[in-house]
């Protein structure tokens, strides 16, 4: 395990120049302390350390920052330990290499708000650890855990000033400090306690201007001159942005994409009015009758009223037939083209064509007649113009007389033709 750990540190400062391009700050150092150390526990009765009476330690590591708040450190440790003056007489030397996190207090807590020159880290890790006494035989080898807070003085740019108070505690230590007990089982746990305190150096290394441990990100240095060219750039394209969203004719349509600025027109036709022959109200587009004037609710489309109808019935009512036949009579013509120029005056809308019989003969013959004769009616309209989807013919015979049919005149008025309007 000694050779794993002493390995790590060994390729720590190996790979220092990797990622060896040019930072903000330089992330790596070498860090150097002596100071005092005090074995607590475990001792055997009779055998105690001074405490911190003595400079009996040494620690040297190298330390790399992933960025200004954590990095990561290996270092090697020696102390040497003595009797107290009271104590019976020990000799024991204690090794140790460790990898340790490191939080940089200072730049995480923002001390730069009030100091740049003194600065907080916290370091954490653990190791390997032996041990040999004058006494035993051999090595004492451990397992060890460590934490510590150092406080730093900024010397300058390439140095700091450090102190630092660590406690270690070990895992299975099988002799008490003092070389004189062992296999105690209690031992066997974390019953192993160090104390350091040290004074140090760190040096930082690197090609930038300052080290992770100092370094605070600032603004970049405000240019006011370009600042105000720059304002100034937006005001001139907001000016011309205005100038282009001027509405001339208040129709919606900025005057930079109206081809009509100066009449009010649509948004969806480029600001120009839509065309309306019949200026109706309803633009062409979606005008079905665009060159007669109708009402919006009947799609631009003249409306007919009872009076239309009325007269497109007087007119269907004259209608005659030869006998039997469903040929027309000859003063029937006139008649039917008055139907086809009131229809054309309402080209949208629908009507259903009746034709009826009196009752003389049977309903055999009358029905048949009856839907010849609706339907001699629609084709004649269809020739002359009316759109055939606008017509529905169809006979009903005897049905539905609207006089009697004991006379002569009640069954003339029950041969007839209706024209009922549909839509």
């Amino acid at each position: 395990m000694k050779k794993i750990v002493l390995s790590l540190f060994l390729v720590a400062i190996a790979t220092s120049n990797i990622n060896a391009q040019e930072k903000p700050y330089n992330k790596w150092s070498l860090d150097f302390n002596g100071g005092l150390t005090k074995p607590a526990k475990p001792m055997t009765p009779g055998y105690y350390s001074e405490t911190f009476e003595s400079f009996y330690h040494v620690d040297a590591g190298v330390r790399y920052m992933f960025n200004n708040k954590f990095g990561l450190k290996v270092d090697f440790g020696y102390d040497d330990m003595k009797n107290g003056k009271n104590s019976l007489d020990f000799k024991t030397k204690y090794y140790r290499t460790n990898i340790q996190g490191v939080a940089n207090l200072g730049r995480i807590m923002n001390f730069e708000d009030w100091t740049r020159v003194f600065n907080l880290q916290a370091h954490a890790g653990f190791g390997y650890s032996w041990m040999t006494n004058d006494y035993f035989k051999g090595t004492d080898e451990m397992g060890n855990v460590m934490a510590g807070l150092t406080g730093q003085i900024k010397l300058g740019k390439r140095v700091a000033l450090n102190a630092d108070f660590t406690m270690i505690k070990n895992i299975e230590q099988d002799w008490t400090f003092d070389g004189r007990t062992d296999g105690v089982k209690k031992l066997r746990t974390f019953e192993g306690t160090l104390y350091n305190a040290t004074l140090g150096l760190s040096f930082y290394l690197g090609g930038a201007k300052e080290h992770a441990d100092w370094y605070v990100s600032t603004p970049a240095a405000v240019n006011l001159d370009e600042i105000h060219n720059e304002l100034e750039e937006i005001q001139t394209k907001l000016t011309d942005v205005d100038d282009k969203m001027k509405d001339s004719d208040n129709d919606g349509t900025p005057d930079y994409l109206d081809k009509c600025i100066n009449v009010p027109g649509a948004v969806d036709n480029h600001g120009c009015p839509w065309p309306d022959k019949d200026k109706d109200g309803v633009p062409d587009h979606l005008d079905e009758c665009p060159e007669l004037a109708g009402p919006r609710s009947n799609n631009g489309c003249p409306q007919m009223e009872k009076k239309d109808i009325d007269v497109l019935n007087g007119y269907a009512k004259t209608i005659l037939f030869n006998t039997n036949q469903s040929t027309f009579q000859t003063q029937s013509y006139v008649v039917l083209d008055g139907i086809i120029k009131k229809m054309k005056e309402f080209p949208n809308s629908k009507f259903y064509i009746k034709g009826y019989t009196d009752s003389t003969g049977s309903t055999s013959i009358n029905l048949p007649l009856s839907d010849a004769r609706a339907n001699a009616v629609k084709d004649y309209l269809v020739k002359n113009g009316i759109k055939s989807d606008r017509l529905v013919a169809k006979g009903y015979g005897s049905a539905d007389p609207i006089d009697t049919n004991k006379t002569a005149q009640g069954r003339a008025n029950n041969r007839r033709t209706e024209i009922i309007l549909i839509k």
